[in-house]
């Protein structure tokens, strides 16, 4: 197992979002490896003060990946044509998966609107 998680130094416009990667053996697979690394690191990003977190290079062909960064409240915000080289499946496209992790309340996002 590999677990990184950090920020982008440099300017503070845009300091506030960090970068998180994982990579599970295949042996590991399916044992919810990723899914506490992925829990644990947002809990602590927040506590190092990022708001955001992203992943910067998901292989859109890592289906299982896809699918629980989906279920953990990420969002593919781009994506990156033919940027992976997958061994068997070719040049595939790569993601970009987006979550604020700040809770927000509606009710003060309405005002803020409204106001």
């Amino acid at each position: 197992m590999f677990l990184k998680v950090h920020g982008v130094s440099g300017t503070r416009r845009y300091n506030h979002v960090c970068n998180c990667g994982y990579m599970v053996s295949s042996k590991a697979r399916g044992r919810g490896f990723a899914t506490t690394m992925c829990e644990h690191s947002q809990k602590v990003a927040s506590e190092l003060g990022y708001q955001a977190m992203q992943f910067n290079f998901v292989a859109s062909s890592n289906e299982g990946a896809v699918r629980l960064w989906s279920k953990l409240g990420f969002e593919t915000i781009g994506r990156l044509p033919r940027a992976f080289n997958h061994p068997k499946n070719g040049y595939v496209d790569a993601l970009v998966m987006y979550k604020w992790l700040q809770k927000t309340s509606c009710a003060f996002i309405v005002s803020q609107i409204t106001e």
